[in-house]
């Protein structure tokens, strides 16, 4: 999925995410009563990527930090935490490989979209399973970090 194109939005489940090479910068968002007429909508996300009606609530969309994801960086996202992702302005050409595992003891929530504006489009990058070139992509990357780190050898008997 291209990152540049992300929405603010928020996760079906709580995970930490490694990044395993790339970067990108995340924004975090939060709506702020700020005494004005300011409206935020809030669009359900299906999980066909497709949106329901919106739902305007009161106050305005605020950015209020940012921090980056690099490479052997460890993140926490939440399903309270509504952000959105970008590349580094540098490299808007190259690719992030990330690694999420999902917290067990997390309950779901339900995806939104937020925005300052009335309507949305759908995402014209659609997300698709790893192809098994990229899960051992991954798997190798994965092995070299834990050995690197921890000193962890494995043996192919292990999986």
């Amino acid at each position: 999925m291209n990152c540049a194109e992300t929405f603010v939005h928020n996760h079906r489940h709580s995970f930490d995410t490694l990044c395993l090479e790339g970067e990108y910068r995340e924004d975090i968002w939060e709506i702020v009563d700020d005494g004005s007429d300011a409206i935020t909508y809030q669009f359900h996300q299906r999980s066909n990527n497709s949106f329901s009606d919106r739902k305007m609530i009161s106050g305005r969309l605020c950015h209020v930090r940012s921090r980056s994801h690099f490479a052997n960086n460890i993140m926490h996202v939440s399903t309270d935490q509504f952000h959105s992702i970008s590349a580094k302005e540098e490299d808007v050409d190259n690719r992030v490989m990330t690694f999420l595992a999902k917290r067990k003891y997390s309950s779901m929530s339900d995806m939104y979209i937020l925005s300052s504006s009335p309507t949305i489009n759908s995402l014209s990058d659609d997300m698709r399973s790893a192809t098994d070139g990229e899960r051992e992509k991954i798997y190798m990357k994965l092995q070299q970090i834990l050995m690197t780190r921890f000193n962890v050898v494995f043996n192919s008997s292990d999986f």
